[in-house]
């Protein structure tokens, strides 16, 4: 179907009907998908491109401040249909993007999101811009609730989320920058029962700032320094207020690397079956 030139408030239902148009410079169409949808602008400049979040061979998605994971595809697995969805690759296309507009947000509304694969930020191959991941909450029981805004490791090996480390844990070159906050980070593992060997967030080299953030059922949950390109490491200038831990059954709660100049305040830990809280190396 061809649009009349700057067309507006055209509606369609779906992404896939959007991307069935055949529109011309400054055409305007809503999608009304609750979770994809929005206000696109046909722009000659973005056809060939699609990102399948913002850009749809030329509709251009309009919109400010922090783009919405769900616009690339993840999935609440609270939803009947979508108990096994993973949402690896939609959170992937949603970071590259924000890395090709060099740095920003990136919103996980209240719901659950399941990830299989670790998500890389500095280092040689993780995103190197600044990145904010934040949701609507972190308050939970836990495994008694389904509140706030949950990423969920499902991976059976290594960690969550890698600050300026490869696959490995070892550290690289590149800085990572990333802000988490108002987010519930956890794995799939049980004392006892399923004793993964995961970790939440494994760094080296790395300032991060996390505030407001519950992290539960990994083998260890947050660990920095350790060797790599720069040889033994350090972690200063970190952040954390009001973090939670719970259901930490390995090694360490946190472990920190020469944290000079940090701010560590507000930590709880419930429930843990760790030998070490928290632990800070000179």
């Amino acid at each position: 179907m061809k649009l009349n030139s700057k067309s507006i408030n055209y509606n369609v239902q779906t992404v896939d009907e959007l991307v069935s148009l055949d529109g011309l410079e400054g055409d305007t169409v809503v999608v009304t998908d609750e979770n994809r949808g929005g206000v696109f602008v046909y722009r000659e400049d973005n056809v060939g491109t699609n990102n399948e979040g913002t850009i749809f061979n030329g509709w251009t998605r309009q919109y400010e401040g922090a783009v919405n994971v769900k616009w690339f595809g993840a999935k609440d697995t609270r939803i009947t249909g979508n108990e096994s969805y993973d949402s690896y690759t939609n959170i992937y296309n949603a970071l590259q993007f924000i890395e090709s507009i060099n740095g920003g947000s990136l919103y996980f509304p209240s719901g659950t999101y399941k990830c299989s694969q670790t998500l890389y930020f500095g280092g040689n191959t993780g995103i190197d811009e600044p990145i904010k991941l934040f949701g609507d909450g972190h308050q939970m029981d836990f495994g008694n609730s389904d509140g706030g805004s949950r990423l969920i490791f499902t991976g059976t090996t290594g960690f969550l989320i890698g600050l300026n480390v490869d696959s490995s844990g070892v550290g690289q070159s590149l800085f990572a920058r990333l802000t988490i906050e108002d987010l519930i980070l956890l794995g799939t593992g049980e004392p006892t029962t399923n004793e993964l060997d995961i970790t939440c967030i494994k760094g080296y080299r790395s300032r991060p700032t996390l505030s407001r953030v519950t992290i539960g059922n990994f083998s260890n949950g947050i660990t920095f320094g350790g060797t790599g390109y720069y040889g033994s490491d350090y972690s200063d200038l970190n952040n954390y207020t009001n973090i939670r831990f719970g259901n930490i059954y390995g090694n360490h709660c946190m472990k920190l690397s020469g944290a000079d100049n940090s701010t560590i305040q507000g930590i709880y830990i419930e429930g843990c079956d760790c030998s070490t809280g928290i632990e800070i190396v000179s």
